[in-house]
């Protein structure tokens, strides 16, 4: 039994890899955002964010995961790596019918998993578009889009996993790539969107170069090093995750380069707490206060379900001024949180007045915007303030 979508070339046993690209290739032209093959269960999609199963036959590992593993990692090693408790993370590209310089691009994760009393794999496929959207199909707001380019500095875009955020800089990078003169590189594990096609497509000067850690750099600590013998003007990182990156990115954004990154943090009062605890507590005074005089935008953004079943990215977000700054190098890292969400309040967008706006234009279900707004009474009542 299927969800009712049927994918009709389901092969009979194996999944060799013209199968798995043909089926790929089918999801995605459906739009489906992510593709699951899982050992001992049956295909699955998620369409619009709900999960539909699109096969009839259960996915054997021997037969069919394995090989696809060997298939789209290039590895011969890969299945013992994966057995031996490594997850891999990669990008894989299936060429276009008819035109095969052109290809879908697909980040993919493969992880061990339980498979009757033996090890079984799950590989999930997530379907990446060759180029970004531009800003205004992201539905950007202009004063939001008016803080998305400062010369130098810092801005970070948080969300959880599938929220959108690497979207939302892929098109903030295109931007700069057709409007301006500048010098751009990004370091991601993996490489989502092919920003290096769009390089002499315009008349501006500026061009992007790209680099995959684990394939062109060993570790995304050696990144801030590598970029700043590179004369680069912007910078992006796939995620503020450790210590060395996120130390590299504030020396960064306090000598003149605009650094972009991402992190996964659950609002905009909370994100500079969370990026300054991945520090050893005796480095955490100093570094708070280069990530508070580097900071200049923080965007918060997931993804709503909209009234016709697609999904909508709402955000909650603050533009730093030179005076916030300045008061947030005066106070005691616990006194931040309460400070932020103020001037969210006052200065920026907060979540709740976001989505309200996506639900009185019909955009969004009610059922969105009631779990919105629970949430933040649940985050008000913890925090001992208000509602807004």
């Amino acid at each position: 039994m299927t969800d009712g979508l049927l994918y009709e070339r389901e092969p009979a046993l194996a999944w060799r890899r013209d199968d798995l690209d043909a089926f790929l290739l089918w999801a995605a032209d459906l739009g489906a955002s992510d593709i699951v093959l899982t050992s001992g269960i049956k295909p699955r999609v998620r369409l619009h964010g709900r999960w539909l199963r699109v096969g009839v036959r259960t996915v054997e590992t021997q037969a069919s995961m394995v090989p696809a593993l060997i298939e789209t990692t290039r590895a011969q090693d890969a299945w013992a790596r994966v057995q031996g408790r490594e997850f891999m993370d990669y990008a894989y590209e299936v060429p276009l019918p008819g035109t095969p310089w052109k290809k879908r691009r697909f980040r993919v994760d493969a992880t061990a998993c339980r498979d009757g009393n033996g090890v079984g794999l799950s590989i999930v496929f997530r379907t990446i578009p060759s180029l970004p959207p531009r800003m205004d199909d992201l539905g950007i707001e202009a004063q939001l889009r008016g803080a998305l380019f400062p010369n130098n500095g810092l801005v970070l875009v948080t969300g959880v996993m599938g929220s959108g955020k690497s979207t939302t800089l892929a098109a903030v990078l295109r931007e700069i790539i057709e409007t301006t003169d500048k010098h751009v590189l990004t370091f991601e594990a993996p490489t989502e969107f092919d920003l290096m096609s769009l390089n002499d497509t315009t008349g501006a000067g500026a061009f992007v170069v790209q680099s995959e850690i684990g394939l062109h750099l060993s570790s995304f600590d050696v990144a801030p090093k590598n970029s700043t013998r590179r004369a680069a003007d912007v910078v992006l990182y796939g995620e503020a995750r450790d210590p060395e990156t996120v130390g590299g990115m504030i020396e960064q954004a306090e000598v003149g380069t605009a650094v972009y990154a991402t992190a996964h943090t659950p609002s905009v009062a909370a994100t500079p707490g969370r990026v300054i605890n991945v520090f050893p507590s005796d480095d955490q005074p100093s570094m708070a206060a280069g990530f508070l005089g580097a900071i200049r935008l923080i965007v918060q953004q997931r993804l709503l379900k909209t009234c016709d079943g697609k999904r909508v990215a709402v955000r909650e977000w603050l533009a730093f001024d030179e005076t916030m700054r300045t008061e947030m190098l005066s106070m005691p890292l616990s006194g931040l949180y309460a400070y932020l969400d103020r001037k969210v309040h006052e200065c920026g967008m907060p979540l709740l007045r976001s989505a309200k706006r996506l639900f009185d234009a019909g955009i969004i279900e009610e059922t969105e915007y009631v779990q919105i707004v629970a949430e933040k009474r649940l985050e008000a009542v913890a925090a001992g303030g208000d509602v807004a």
